[in-house]
């Protein structure tokens, strides 16, 4: 368990980095925190570091969005998935996840996990979870990664 106090926008490079030795094509991140946390934000660092020349948009309303990488990891793809609009803890197989983890190379994302509960149990590839707290009256992110 890895754990990261992040004061402004930029630390989130830091996390990035912790993590990059971790990754792999065809892992899961999951990302869970309030509204206004910074998990659009940890994506969009994400995929700097990982050779997106496309600055990551909330998926909110699309539900997903892919960006394609250009790194020596093997991963080709960044899938962006925001589940807060998800109704049943099974509709990552409705929205096609599973797809997107065939693929070669594609690493997927995942903006509040909770509501794929179904989904996520039934997954059993590699995993990193990130947790992000908000300091009460602050701009400070208490940031907890977990394999």
């Amino acid at each position: 368990m890895k754990k990261f106090i992040l004061r402004k926008r930029e630390d989130w490079r830091h996390v990035v980095e912790a993590i990059s030795s971790q990754l792999e094509p065809n892992m899961v991140i999951t990302l869970s925190g309030p509204l206004g946390a910074g998990k659009t934000t940890f994506v969009q660092a994400l995929a700097e570091a990982l050779g997106s020349k496309v600055r990551p948009r909330s998926p909110s309303f699309a539900l997903i969005r892919s960006y394609k990488l250009k790194n020596a990891l093997g991963i080709y793809t960044l899938v962006h998935a925001d589940a807060y609009r998800i109704e049943s803890h099974d509709d990552g197989a409705v929205y096609g996840l599973d797809e997107y983890l065939e693929g070669q190379g594609n690493l997927l994302v995942i903006e509040w996990p909770e509501r794929l509960g179904g989904w996520l149990r039934s997954y059993t590839g590699k995993r990193m979870q990130i947790k992000i707290e908000l300091e009460p009256d602050s701009e400070i992110r208490r940031v907890t990664v977990s394999p």
